[in-house]
């Protein structure tokens, strides 16, 4: 048999039950062309965390109301009765866990467990509806974590027995999904791995059955040099190594959850994130990157604290190792009048980061970012 391939869904593409249809036929267009059976992760809708969050926080019970008319349009669209009971069976538990104390951590990520929980239900339904076999996986029963609420860590060699059983539905012809962002504690309870998740969920299940290929489906072509909101020229990133993809998400680099790198750091597996047939970012292990591009993507990170709370992070493999890109850091800061608290030249990580007050840092990323990104 050969290695599996991983595919993540994020939550920026799951709108509305026509997205589900539209993911479900694009894994159905997927397993034509590869020829081969994925094993699917899958985030909450778009919006449906964040609704949790009010629910969990303050007993929100408008957000509450909203996401379950949210979810129960969803699954009444897909016209499947069976689909919609084990959905409202599933919304009823979330209303009772509700009304419990707002300041229990294990009723926090319990509640924020239901938007992915049904999400998968949903889109395990659509694959069917195109005729494929799926099989809705739970993963608070097979992905075991540690104690830490709201940023629990996978253990990965306690749940590598449990997740054997992906590559025995596959062996099988049958499509495995699993919800990400959720596992259980050693404790028992429910446990949330933190925002952005599901990305975690799946490369550890990548790493831990050893997948060729990881795909992380987003709704956007790949990853940017920089914040496109602030940065008006970015460029698409072709090509970084786990080390570097790892330094890129602690400087926010598209909100991915830095642990997603962690698992991968020493493995085989390709890592491609974009679009649905349009991936233009590739992550894979450093022997097999390109050193040519000295910097790579110029990103940020709040520090918290005192005024000067805006850290800027220059990211390559080769930045902070070239005395050139060094030079080029300091003498555009000085040229375009920005006052820096401190420059940090990392010397066992891929990238330099300068210090710089909140009111100057937009002014800070954009001059970098021209002066360090070739913008084609």
């Amino acid at each position: 048999m050969n290695n599996p391939q991983v595919i993540k869904i994020g939550g920026s593409l799951l709108r509305s039950s026509k997205s589900y249809v539209e993911s479900a036929q694009n894994i159905k267009k997927f397993i034509e062309e590869k020829e081969t059976t994925p094993i699917v992760v899958v985030s909450a809708m778009k919006g449906a965390t964040d609704l949790l969050i009010k629910v969990a926080e303050n007993n929100d019970k408008h957000a509450l109301k909203t996401f379950i008319e949210n979810y129960l349009n969803v699954a009444s669209e897909l016209d499947n009765y069976s689909l919609l009971e084990r959905v409202k069976y599933l919304l009823d538990k979330l209303v009772k866990v509700s009304e419990g104390n707002v300041n229990d951590l294990k009723r926090f990520d319990l509640i924020l467990s239901f938007g992915e929980k049904i999400s998968k239900l949903i889109l395990t339904s659509a694959l069917e509806n195109e005729g494929i076999k799926a099989c809705s996986l739970d993963a608070d029963e097979l992905i075991i974590t540690n104690d830490k609420h709201g940023d629990a860590e996978i253990d990965l060699g306690m749940s590598k027995s449990n997740v054997v059983v992906m590559k025995e539905l596959i062996s099988e012809g049958i499509l495995p999904v699993i919800e990400g962002f959720i596992g259980r504690s050693y404790s028992g309870e429910i446990t949330t791995l933190g925002r952005g998740g599901s990305d975690y969920t799946a490369s550890s299940i990548s790493h831990m059955l050893n997948a060729s290929h990881l795909y992380l489906i987003t709704d956007t072509p790949g990853i940017y040099s920089s914040d496109p909101n602030l940065i008006s020229n970015v460029k698409l990133v072709k090509e970084l190594d786990y080390q570097e993809a790892l330094e890129a998400s602690l400087f926010s680099i598209k909100r991915i959850n830095p642990k997603t790198f962690l698992p991968l750091l020493n493995s085989n597996t390709e890592v491609h994130i974009g679009l649905w047939n349009n991936f233009n970012t590739t992550v894979r292990n450093s022997t097999s990157v390109s050193k040519d591009q000295k910097v790579k993507v110029i990103g940020y990170k709040n520090e918290g604290g005192g005024e000067d709370n805006i850290k800027i992070g220059i990211v390559g493999r080769e930045a902070p190792k070239d005395s050139e890109v060094i030079k080029r850091v300091i003498e555009t800061l000085a040229s375009d009048g920005i006052d820096y608290n401190e420059i940090y030249i990392n010397k066992n990580r891929p990238s330099i980061s300068i210090a710089v007050s909140k009111d100057i840092f937009v002014k800070a990323l954009s001059s970098l970012h021209n002066s360090l990104i070739e913008v084609r």
